[in-house]
């Protein structure tokens, strides 16, 4: 609907009619090839379409529409996890996930994150696997790591205006 909507608005700015002016008269004599112009534009068009969507969700632009004119107080997404992730603020791009059953600290670069509803999976980059005494157990470019929701345990060391050792 959206993009029959700002397809038929695209048209009239341009002075183009928009449809088949006779589709409700006689439908056993409906020639769809009348529509080839509308179908043809729409399909790009949606697809342009989807990627302002994401744009928009992405910066929360409808969120801060909604606040810009009182019709909503809410803010961040449906959980801290995926606010956090979703935030553009450098502290939540590295990342030490504890792993306190099996005793290791797991430190790397945010690649990737889920938003499932039972675990939370990372996928994480540059990656140090130090043991529970802080010893360094092994490196690798790349490590999944998939948890239940409640025994996750995520720490941020990232400090602005200090040195990072990382």
């Amino acid at each position: 609907m959206a993009t029959y909507s700002v397809l038929y608005i695209i048209y009239f700015y341009l002075g183009q009619e928009f449809g088949y002016s006779s589709i409700g008269a006689i439908p056993e004599h409906l020639d769809l090839f009348q529509f080839k112009d509308e179908i043809a534009w729409s399909i790009p068009l949606s697809f342009l379409l989807s990627i302002c969507w994401l744009w928009s969700v992405r910066f929360k632009l409808l969120v801060k529409f909604l606040h810009k004119i009182g019709a909503s107080r809410r803010y961040g997404d449906e959980d801290v996890w995926s606010y956090t992730f979703n935030s553009s603020q450098p502290y939540v791009e590295y990342v030490h996930v504890r792993d306190i059953e099996n005793g290791f600290v797991f430190a790397g670069w945010v690649n990737t994150y889920s938003e499932g509803e039972d675990n939370r999976e990372l996928l994480l980059r540059d990656v140090i696997v130090y043991n529970d005494e802080s010893v360094e157990v092994s490196q690798a470019p790349y490590l999944y790591i998939c948890r239940p929701r409640a025994s996750i345990w995520l720490e941020f060391p990232y400090k602005a205006g200090v040195e990072q050792n990382v």
